[in-house]
């Protein structure tokens, strides 16, 4: 695969328009030019990878008939704010390329077709049976399932003379992309074993068994002509690899820094290994505790996390959250029991009107007909409250991670309401998300939180409006 002719020492920009259409020094450079059938890329947030895909269709300007589709696992996400989508519209628009946004493509001006699409569901990929695309392109591959990967490998294929080929970039977690990319990455640490950054090895996948070889020959040795090994290897890149993102956005390393511990590892180091666990995603010592109930609490909210048996299972719990005049956020107070459905929405009636009517409650809504009754009929019991539900998008541990970013950033306080059940409290913060260990106070803040930081102040006030489903 012939390197790609870009501009050679590209000049310094002043805005990410008016930076040269070339790949950056180092990671970008090498990926740009990897002669490998499948190249990974990135391994950390910042290290310029959506870009990266984005340049790689580029080298293929002038192949009249050239295929290329770029996936994100939904639809939505390829036209996200500084998304895919506006950063192929700064490279594709200057070549002259032509947009075809209610198809989500471009056109070369030599015919070629550059498509954005999604493969939001599993079995999305039999809407790909028939296709023949020369370069593949996944952006954020650990949010895709091995099915699915491997499944388009299949559609990687040619007849406009550019020979197949997959570029993926991903950001490290636990699971099967890990797993495939062992050999690139340290077992001890977690972390890119920077000397085989770029070194290719040889893959055979055989009745979903992968096998691997330093040489393509190994391989063939070994199982035939039939095996058909493909080229792969693994180029790690950080935010310190892309000079042109630390100018324009000097913050970004100290936004990287706020997040979680176990996203710090992943996002800026790069952890392939580390994994969500008690004490480093809610930690309680990041838990500022308040003995006096702080007086400059401008907004409160109480988050409810339902459940409905009596005496055993599961418990309902209610936190209340308000947020201070100087941003900070204060945990205020956390109620839970045991209880049916008819005494939990009783109890839910009783502890709104203890609270009184200028704390707004959230409540979480099931998939489903039957989710939407229940919260109809929970709302019409709480008339004369502010109320919002929210349908739950996302694992627990996806749905804690803003709450967890400003606890990492120490921004919240809670009040010792009780020393006993604040103690209680902060034990399960602490111990989430440790399997087995309850986690219904956990549903309940971020709840409350997602709340109080998504639904502005006062779009609730009003006669016209008495609640809100979201």
């Amino acid at each position: 695969m012939a390197a790609p002719a870009y501009v050679q020492q590209p000049p310094a920009a002043s805005s990410e328009e008016d930076a040269p259409l070339a790949p950056q020094p180092g990671p970008q450079t090498q990926f740009l030019s990897c002669p490998a059938d499948l190249c990974f890329y990135g391994g950390s947030a910042g290290g310029g990878k959506t870009m990266s895909l984005v340049l790689e269709a580029t080298r293929h300007h002038h192949v009249p008939e050239f295929t290329a589709v770029y996936f994100r696992r939904s639809y939505t996400e390829i036209f996200m704010p500084k998304g895919i989508w506006d950063e192929a519209k700064k490279v594709y628009s200057r070549l002259g390329w032509t947009p075809r946004v209610g198809d989500a493509e471009w056109v070369t001006p030599a015919g070629g077709r550059v498509v954005f699409a999604h493969l939001q569901h599993e079995d999305t990929v039999d809407n790909w049976k028939s296709a023949q695309i020369a370069l593949i392109c996944f952006d954020q591959l650990e949010t895709f399932t091995e099915h699915q990967f491997f499944y388009m490998l299949s559609r990687n294929r040619s007849t406009c003379g550019v020979r197949p080929y997959i570029r993926a970039s991903f950001n490290p977690e636990p699971g099967w992309l890990s797993t495939l990319l062992q050999w690139w990455w340290d077992p001890a640490t977690g972390y890119a074993i920077k000397e085989r950054g770029g070194v290719i090895r040889w893959m055979a996948r055989i009745s979903g068994e992968i096998h691997w070889g330093d040489t393509r020959d190994e391989l063939v040795a070994r199982f035939g002509e039939h095996c058909q090994p493909l080229s792969v290897t693994f180029i790690p890149a950080t935010l310190d690899d892309n000079k042109i993102l630390q100018r324009l956005d000097p913050g970004y390393r100290s936004k990287l820094l706020a997040l979680p511990i176990v996203e710090q590892e992943r996002l800026l180091l790069g952890n392939f290994k580390i994994r969500p666990q008690g004490g480093k995603v809610l930690p309680r010592a990041k838990f500022t505790v308040l003995t006096a109930m702080p007086t400059d609490i401008v907004r409160w909210v109480r988050g409810w996390d339902n459940a409905a048996t009596k005496g055993a299972g599961d418990y309902t719990s209610a936190v209340k959250i308000g947020q201070r005049a100087n941003g900070r956020f204060v945990i205020l107070h956390r109620w839970r029991d045991q209880l049916a459905t008819g005494d939990r929405d009783e109890a839910m009636r009783n502890l709104a009107r203890s609270d009184g009517y200028h704390v707004e409650i959230a409540l979480a809504q099931e998939p489903g007909s039957a989710g939407k009754d229940v919260v109809y009929y929970a709302i019409q019991s709480l008339a004369g409250f502010q109320v919002a539900a929210y349908r739950d998008t996302g694992d627990k541990l996806v749905r804690a991670r803003p709450f967890a970013s400003q606890l990492a950033a120490g921004n919240v306080d809670v009040f010792q309401w009780d020393p006993v059940e604040t103690d209680a409290y902060l034990q399960q913060m602490d111990a989430f998300p440790t399997k087995g260990v309850a986690d219904d106070d956990v549903d309940a803040t971020t709840k409350a939180f997602k709340h109080l930081t998504m639904m502005p102040m006062g779009v609730m006030d009003g006669d016209e409006e008495e609640f809100s489903l979201v």
